[in-house]
């Protein structure tokens, strides 16, 4: 009884063909009966190894791409490690933070760079970081909370009907504060005040504005002829440095300088496995060629 070939087999047979041996031999040494058996299975091991041949070629594009991705991941990780102004909005700087998380991948970038250092900073990094946009958030909260009951006005956009206090005095406050971090010397500015006439509500309403320059206007007062400049210019400067002084500027200070410190070795980090590529050297579970079930 003819011996039965499998595809393993088929291989040696195609092998033992390329040795130089004979039509007879091979018959022989497999348990081949006649010449047009052995030409069968000599045509099936010529596809099968055409097969195998496509195969490799397709995984070895696979895995460049999959090498290509991680290199784009690994640089765009680095190029996302960096602290964002106090003045930047809090909501921003958490979709910055979170942006490399989003990859599929980067859950499993630990595996192609197993280095406990560069994990530990960049854990460490995260954790103050979240602090960081915390205390942000806080500062921008106190300020309109100091700044509504020093003043009395609430806060309203561009075209509300009665007195109020502008956003662009918290952002005013913030590029001060920002100054002070960035530890750049504070640049001058002064109040100025425009008295004018407007309608509102098919009403004629005498206004009073005043703007810091530069940072815009900071207020309106709406049908007050007679209105205490002083007090707000002062108010609006006591809060200024009231928030200067703070405690949270103080946290905001002792967390940028922890930052910059772990942004440094971060990146230093990253930069030499670029330069090295020694994500090359590790696998994953998302890496071609490494089938896994899914239940």
């Amino acid at each position: 009884m003819a011996k039965k070939l499998n595809s393993y087999n088929r291989r040696k047979l195609l092998e033992a063909r390329e040795r130089g041996l004979s039509d007879s031999e091979i018959k022989r040494q497999f348990g081949i009966t006649d010449d047009r058996t052995l030409r069968r299975h000599l045509k099936l091991a010529e596809q099968e190894l055409e097969a195998r041949a496509v195969k490799t070629e397709i995984l070895k594009e696979a895995i460049r791409d999959h090498i290509a991705e991680l290199r784009q991941l690994i640089e765009n990780w680095k190029a996302g490690i960096g602290i964002q102004a106090v003045t930047t909005s809090p909501s921003v700087m958490t979709d910055c933070m979170a942006f490399p998380h989003s990859n599929p991948l980067f859950g499993s970038l630990k595996d192609h760079l197993p280095f406990p250092t560069l994990w530990t900073d960049y854990n460490q990094w995260e954790t103050k970081y979240r602090l960081y946009i915390a205390n942000c958030t806080k500062l921008r909260e106190e300020i309109q909370r100091e700044a509504t009951t020093r003043m009395s006005l609430d806060f309203m956009n561009d075209n509300a009907t009665v007195s109020h206090l502008s956003s662009r005095l918290i952002d005013w406050i913030l590029r001060q504060v920002e100054h002070k971090l960035q530890k750049v010397s504070e640049r001058g500015f002064e109040f100025l005040w425009k008295d004018f006439n407007a309608e509102i509500d098919k009403q004629p309403t005498e206004v009073r504005r005043m703007s810091v320059n530069p940072g815009g206007e900071l207020l309106e007062i709406y049908n007050q002829h007679e209105v205490n400049k002083e007090f707000y210019e002062k108010e609006c400067l006591e809060l200024l440095y009231s928030c200067l002084e703070g405690e949270t500027v103080a946290n905001l200070l002792a967390l940028l300088d922890d930052l910059r410190q772990l942004e440094t070795k971060i990146h230093n980090s990253l930069e030499e496995i670029l330069l090295r590529r020694d994500y090359i050297l590790y696998t994953c579970n998302l890496c071609p060629g490494k089938p896994k079930l899914l239940r």
